[in-house]
This record gives structure tokens, C-alpha cells and sequence, in this order.
């Protein structure tokens, strides 16, 4: 990360340039790109400095993606974005970063993907995104953060509710699910959730609690990151509200042996609408 390549000045100045990757750059006096749509930065230190530079001075910018850089920015503001993707896992540097709250205001944004180690914004993650049409939100938790994991709460739930796509795949704690479901609000426009190795299976109830935010919920994907517990499976299952659920697609290792059980609390939980199928597929 420490050596940054130079580039002249004028790429940063072409009135013409509408695609470009960059990796590893500095941060570069002026920004000037008036036709630029697409940006992709590469393997660099993104600081509030260089992201300010790039949305001021590319006012048509439709695609960013920042990938496995170090992200110091703690605010995106465009009123152009519609397509925004951030995965940085760099754990390490966040321990010493003092930024613990990231804003993201962009009223045109269509999809969105966030993919970080978790322990970034510890005040949360604030979204106006009245537009967005997909999500795809995945938090790493490292070992070695220990307590951090535990205490993390981002509030992101509660800024995608106008989405109609959500992917949801992470490693966080039953008390920061709790946190996320008892402050997020009805997903009106939800029709497709998947879900990978958000929770154990054995708080089974508290993600049926998710599912009565979705009333429209059509589609439900578990797996194959699902984590199948059997730990409490066998207390009472809370069902599903999702009245016009049609589908909870269920993919599973064939080692697993509390699949079994699995199987055996969905159906409880699917109890009560009759046009809701459990498709299964095992996986090696």
C-alpha cells in the first residue's frame, strides 16, 4: 500500500474520459472528469481527501467501486451514483482508524454492495438511498477482534427498507442481530431475501422476528453458509408471517448432521401457508 503509482496530471483532467481503473494512486491536485461514468480504485489508500476529489469533480459518475484498499472515507455524497460497491477487509488498519461512522447519501443509487470488516463503524452506518433497488451487505468478523464483534451495531438494516433484493451474509452475534431487527422498519418492497451465515440455526426465532418486517417476502434463500445448529431447535418455532411466501430454497452440506432438524423446523415454521413450497438442495 505504501508505494503509490504517478500518474500525470492530465488523466485526471481529460474531459473525454468516461471508464477508468486506478490502483494505488496519490491523491492528486485536481480532479476534473466531466464525462467520467465509471470508477473503479484498485488496491489504494481511498482517504476523505481523494473520495471528496472524485465525487466533486466527477459530477455524471454512475458506478464506484472501491475495492481491498484501505477505506478512510467516512462519507459519500452524489446526486448521480446509481451503482456502488465497497469491500475492504483490510481488519488491521481499522484498529488504529479513528472513523467509526460512515454516511452514504445517494438518492439515485440502485444497487448497492458492502462488504467490510465489521469493527469500521462502530456508531453505524447511515443510508439515504430512497432508490435503491438491490443490496448485497456482508460484515467479516475477525478472531482476533474478540469483544469488538460482539458490540458491533451498524443500524444498516434500518436505511435499506425500500429495497426489493437483499443478500445478507455475515458472522455477527445474536445480540447485533437483535439490535438490527428491533430498530429496522417493514421492508414494504422486499419480494427476495437470501440469507448466508447470518445467525445460528438455534435462534431460529429471532430471524422468523426479521421476517415480520418483509409482508411481501415471495422468495426465501438459506444457505450454503447457513450455520445448522441443533442447539434449542426443539422449542417451540415461531412461524412465518410472510403471507405471500412462495419458496424457502435451503441449500445444505451433506455432512451436516443437524439438517434433519433443520427440515423439520421450517416446515413448523411455513405452518399456515399453504402456497409456500421448501426446495432443498445438497451440496459436497
Amino acid at each position: 500500500m505504501d508505494e503509490k503509482i504517478l500518474l500525470p496530471s492530465e488523466v485526471f483532467t481529460c474531459p473525454s474520459l468516461e471508464y477508468v481503473t486506478l490502483g494505488r494512486i496519490g491523491t492528486p491536485d485536481v480532479i476534473n472528469l466531466p464525462s467520467l461514468k465509471q470508477l473503479h480504485l484498485k488496491y489504494t489508500v481511498v482517504d476523505r481527501d481523494l473520495m471528496s476529489k472524485f465525487l466533486c469533480g466527477c459530477p455524471v459518475l454512475e458506478d464506484l467501486h472501491v475495492e481491498r484498499g484501505l477505506v478512510e472515507f467516512c462519507r459519500i455524497t452524489s446526486h448521480s451514483l446509481k451503482h456502488l460497491k465497497i469491500t475492504s477487509h483490510n481488519h488491521n488498519h481499522w484498529k488504529w482508524n479513528d472513523m467509526r461512522e460512515m454516511i452514504i447519501d445517494a438518492p439515485k443509487l440502485l444497487s448497492f454492495h458492502f462488504e467490510m470488516c465489521n469493527f469500521c463503524c462502530q456508531n453505524g452506518i447511515m443510508l439515504n438511498l430512497p432508490s435503491l433497488h438491490e443490496a448485497c451487505i456482508k460484515f467479516i468478523c475477525y478472531k482476533e477482534l474478540g469483544y469488538h464483534c460482539s458490540v458491533f451495531k451498524s443500524n444498516i438494516l434500518f436505511g435499506l427498507i425500500n429495497v426489493h433484493r437483499l443478500e445478507l451474509n455475515d458472522h455477527l452475534s445474536v445480540d447485533w442481530w437483535y439490535h438490527e431487527i428491533t430498530n429496522c422498519r417493514t421492508f414494504s418492497k422486499l419480494t427476495y431475501l437470501s440469507v448466508g451465515s447470518c445467525m445460528n440455526f438455534h435462534e431460529f426465532n429471532l430471524f422468523s422476528s426479521l421476517l415480520e418486517h418483509c409482508p411481501r417476502l415471495k422468495k426465501l434463500s438459506l444457505g450454503p453458509d447457513f450455520e445448522f445448529r441443533g442447539e434449542q431447535i426443539d422449542e417451540e418455532v415461531t412461524r412465518f408471517k410472510c403471507e405471500q411466501l412462495e419458496t424457502v430454497k435451503v441449500q445444505f452440506y451433506l455432512w451436516d448432521p443437524n439438517f434433519h432438524r433443520v427440515v423439520k423446523c421450517l416446515q413448523e415454521a411455513v405452518t399456515g401457508l399453504p402456497n409456500c413450497r421448501i426446495i432443498m438442495t445438497s451440496l459436497h
